[in-house]
């Protein structure tokens, strides 16, 4: 999970330029979300919890994920 967490910078990133323009008719074009440009929220779906704590990755639609 260290991992993960310390990649975030690099793999979470707001889009700017033409990335920008294919996110917004991307978001558009899955769920009709009109000036839509970015997701607040990021959970990455994992197979199986940890062994330590693991009720803490359960999240609020019964799925293993950590929120970053």
């Amino acid at each position: 999970m260290t991992t993960i967490l310390s990649l975030k910078s690099e793999l979470v990133k707001w889009p700017i330029g033409e990335l920008r323009r294919i996110v917004h008719l991307g978001l558009n074009n899955i769920g009709g979300f009109n000036n839509i440009i970015g997701i607040d929220d990021i959970h990455i779906i994992l197979e199986t919890a940890p062994f330590e704590q693991p009720e803490i990755y359960w999240n609020s639609i019964h799925s293993i994920s950590r929120y970053c």
